[in-house]
């Protein structure tokens, strides 16, 4: 009985060691894409183009040099200004608000405990509602690359701080034109204003 014990004692005293650093958590500043649309196409332009978000991973498999994660984003709802006075389907000023979720994966390679860098694929599913009652949605995928940099001097819990880039792996969403109805336009202009990329400044810890 002793015999068969000694091994599943052994497997379970080496578990909290294999776990160590598997999750992250973290909050992210993004800076969007600063696309505007010409004159031609409404003359809307961005507002502010700041948001924050929510992180969260699992190191699903480690490699030694390299390791795959399991990433999931939530960027909090933030209102934005269309700013649209051109004549056309829509006049005055709008505004709209948006929101993210964005499951992923991650592949990290690191040569030292303080410092990993990789590639990162998440599959954004956006969400917007215009101030004139106008839904919308856009789900794309974003491909990304980040770089991070983790004190290990903490015990138990780690902090970290990274940057990341993506851009999106589809076309530039269609424009509105004058052309449109005021709700084809107010669609048109939200997934538009979603932009092509974006860059964004993380901070959080890994247990």
């Amino acid at each position: 009985m002793k015999s068969r014990l000694l091994p599943i004692l052994a497997l379970l005293a080496a578990m909290p060691a294999a776990a160590e650093d598997n999750w992250q958590a973290g909050l992210g500043l993004n800076f969007q894409d600063s696309t505007q649309l010409s004159a031609a196409e409404m003359n809307f332009s961005h507002g502010r183009r700041v948001t924050s978000s929510i992180l969260a991973g699992y190191r699903a498999l480690d490699f030694g040099t390299s390791d795959l994660s399991f990433t999931g984003e939530y960027q909090f709802r933030n209102q934005f200004d269309l700013g649209s006075n051109r004549v056309g389907p829509v006049r005055g000023d709008l505004t709209f608000r948006k929101e993210r979720i964005a499951p992923g994966v991650q592949w990290n390679f690191h040569q030292t405990g303080e410092l990993d860098w990789g590639l990162d694929l998440q599959m954004r599913f956006t969400t917007f509602k215009a101030s004139n009652g106008v839904a919308a949605s856009r789900n794309a995928p974003w491909l990304g690359a980040h770089a991070r940099y983790t004190f290990q001097h903490a015990a138990g819990v780690k902090p970290f701080v990274g940057f990341r880039v993506a851009r999106a792996m589809t076309a530039v969403p269609a424009a509105p034109t004058a052309q449109d109805s005021v709700s084809d336009a107010t669609m048109k202009a939200m997934r538009r204003m979603d932009g092509m990329w974006d860059a964004s400044l993380q901070a959080g810890v890994r247990f």
